[in-house]
């Protein structure tokens, strides 16, 4: 039976996915077009300041952020056991983000000042919120990430402001190195509950325990790496390219390493873990090219910028994919749903590999071909998203199985 107003209204603010995962999905397929349309020079979308950072900052404070709003206040509750964030709250704080994105847009006609105070209160609200939901939980260590997150937006925004005499875009690559460190605390969780699950589906009578000295040290080795890129773009230490590739080498290598847990007979290979087995091989192997590119073994790599791609394989392999099997399995477990999907999602979730391969990897490879890639990158993307707004919006419109 259809909802009436009143109950739909209350039904669709019951939970912070029924309104925030649709948003996700709308604004993954939003941004990529316009910045495709930007790049091509169809759009003139062109603020003060380096235009590939504007591109970060968008990507990981617009698109990724919404994914973090999603995915905290959803599964944050559930960790500590307490009330829901629904209701106005949940609307306001959806009214707080698209404002946000208004202010960006627009932010060549309101200038720097809405963009900056809108972006900071959201993320300083964000993190008193979230202190009390993780503060017990396995996850408390994500209070540490955000408030990271928190210091590099201000940061970027002081940049920009020339209180700060750095590069922009290296602080849009220290963001995003941030938010890689928090996809991998975030797969933790995730990895538990799918690869156990696939344990038992598979009838193996093994358990699957992510060990945390493996995670822990991949994120050092991956925070190291970060600051000594920041450092390095901004000529504060003199590093050599021969450490600063060695240290990408320790990146992957200890990536790699976390796999280990995972290899249990052959409980790897179903829809869900192995697009969560891939983000690991993703990182590895952008940072496998990146510092071969230091290295300068291989010429045809920097005449194909390839630390460029390779930049793009570990973001999008980390942060657009991790999104995205975040909206299946949430999508499907939070609406009652077992962890099935049709074929259209499955289609669905090869399109978005396929938009990072083509991305990551296919400009390093066919570097004359470069134009047309990043267009069928960007299709590949926006097809993915729809398919899945296609079919979960109407879960989360309706009541639970």
């Amino acid at each position: 039976m259809p909802l009436n107003n009143q109950l739909w209204k209350q039904h669709i603010t019951s939970e912070a996915l029924r309104l925030i995962f649709p948003l996700i999905a709308l604004y993954a397929i939003f941004a990529i077009i316009i910045w495709t349309l930007t790049f091509t020079g169809i759009f003139n979308f062109n603020p003060a300041g380096d235009i590939i950072a504007w591109h970060y900052y968008d990507m990981l404070f617009g698109f990724t952020y919404i994914g973090l709003l999603g995915f905290i206040l959803t599964a944050g509750p559930e960790w500590a056991n307490v009330k829901k964030v629904a209701g106005k709250e949940l609307i306001l704080v959806v009214i707080a983000w698209m404002f946000c994105r208004f202010s960006f847009w627009f932010l060549e006609v309101l200038t720097i000042y809405p963009t900056m105070f809108s972006h900071l209160l959201l993320s300083g609200w964000l993190i008193w919120r979230l202190i009390p939901l993780l503060i017990n939980t396995m996850m408390s260590r994500l209070i540490l990430t955000i408030s990271a997150l928190y210091l590099a937006q201000i940061l970027f925004f002081a940049t920009h402001l020339e209180w700060v005499e750095i590069s922009l875009l290296s602080v849009s690559r220290l963001t995003a190195g941030i938010f890689v460190i928090m996809i991998l605390q975030v797969l933790k969780p995730i990895s538990l509950v799918i690869m156990n699950d696939s344990i038992t589906q598979k009838h193996i009578d093994e358990v699957f325990i992510p060990r945390p000295p493996r995670r822990r040290f991949a994120i050092f080795c991956l925070a190291l790496f970060i600051a000594i890129d920041f450092s390095t773009t901004n000529a504060m230490f003199i590093i050599s390219a021969d450490l600063e590739a060695y240290i990408s080498f320790a990146v992957m290598a200890s990536l790699l390493n976390i796999l280990n847990d995972w290899h249990i007979k052959n409980s790897i290979f179903s829809i869900f873990a192995m697009p969560l087995y891939l983000i690991y091989w993703f990182i590895a192997i952008g940072m496998l090219i990146f510092g071969l590119e230091k290295l300068a073994i291989f010429d045809y790599l920097s005449m194909a910028n390839a630390e460029l791609h390779a930049r793009h394989l570990i973001f999008m392999g980390a942060i657009g994919l991790a999104i995205f099997m975040v909206l299946l399995i949430a999508g499907r477990r939070h609406t009652g749903r077992s962890l099935n999907l049709s074929i259209k999602i499955k289609f669905a979730l090869l399109c978005i590999i396929s938009s990072v391969i083509s991305r990551g990897l296919m400009p390093i490879i066919l570097p004359d071909q470069i134009e047309l890639i990043y267009q069928i990158s960007a299709l590949f993307w926006v097809l993915a998203f729809s398919l899945y707004l296609s079919e979960f919006l109407p879960f989360f419109l309706r009541k639970n199985l």
